[in-house]
């Protein structure tokens, strides 16, 4: 909720009617907008709030026992940050902070058929990094952690179980595109691009948009790089995941993704391999 004097707003919790549950005052998206408000605030303060929730807005110091009346909110149409490192050392740092905490990855490779990786992308409810260069020296470190946290979240997740060097029945990734698919049991316009333009409402970065012909992301810059895997692809994996989650439930179809699909794509890759 919000507690509102006139036009005055001061944040104290956002809450989410379809699953009760609280944001508070530092786990806020940098802007959102209720009717023509916009309210914003530091990011370093702030965590990074789905496309959009149902919020309701009550009187100051009260708690809403139940969402009578709610206004849409969503998310601030600015730049998504992200923070490009280099440094191994900072690279395992990081995995400290995100153990057992939901987050999304996304392998960048020399290409679709050449697994050589020059980049990861990973993204969690606040933040997006992009490792790269000397930081893939801690990619060992990372495999360890993946095999602890297993449940991690990844698009077309049968490419990032062929890239990495697991045993893949020893990880169970999420899939949002699988998460789509079963919602709508559409056969085109499952790929990443195409819902995070449609779900997410947002501009994304096309490889072929970026990348020449014949080329690879390897030759491109590598701010460039991190806004096409981190600012793009595993932060919009990330937001998909927890925005097709309650579709899934609502539809009575979780327990068919979590039981059945979910855990067939690594018999899929082995299969595969």
């Amino acid at each position: 909720y919000l507690d509102c004097i006139g036009l005055s707003f001061r944040l104290t919790n956002v809450y989410l009617a379809a699953l009760g549950v609280e944001w508070d005052k530092d786990t806020l998206p940098e802007t959102f907008q209720v009717g023509d408000v916009v309210i914003t605030g530091p990011w370093s303060n702030w965590k990074h709030l789905p496309p959009s929730v149902q919020v309701e807005i009550v009187p100051d110091g009260t708690k809403p026992k139940r969402l009578k009346k709610s206004v849409r909110v969503e998310a601030g149409k600015g730049p998504i940050p992200y923070e490009v490192v280099t440094d191994p050392r900072q690279f395992l740092e990081t995995l400290k902070d995100l153990d057992q905490r939901p987050f999304a990855f996304d392998y960048e490779t020399v290409s679709l058929s050449d697994h050589r990786i020059v980049g990861l992308a990973i993204s969690n409810e606040s933040s997006n990094w992009y490792f790269c260069k000397e930081a893939l020296r801690a990619l060992p470190a990372w495999y360890d952690f993946l095999s602890r946290n297993g449940d991690a979240i990844a698009f077309n997740a049968k490419f990032e179980y062929h890239v990495t060097p697991l045993e893949p029945t020893s990880l169970a990734l999420h899939d949002p595109m699988i998460m789509h698919w079963l919602l709508t049991s559409h056969v085109g316009g499952n790929d990443l691009k195409t819902l995070s333009r449609t779900l997410l409402k947002r501009d994304v970065l096309a490889y072929n948009e970026i990348v020449p012909k014949g080329g690879s992301l390897e030759d491109l810059d590598i701010d460039l790089q991190a806004r096409y895997a981190a600012a793009g692809d595993s932060r919009n994996t990330y937001d998909l995941f927890f925005l097709l989650k309650p579709k899934l439930a609502q539809a009575r179809l979780w327990h068919v993704y979590d039981d059945i699909e979910r855990p067939l794509i690594p018999v899929l890759v082995e299969m595969e391999r």
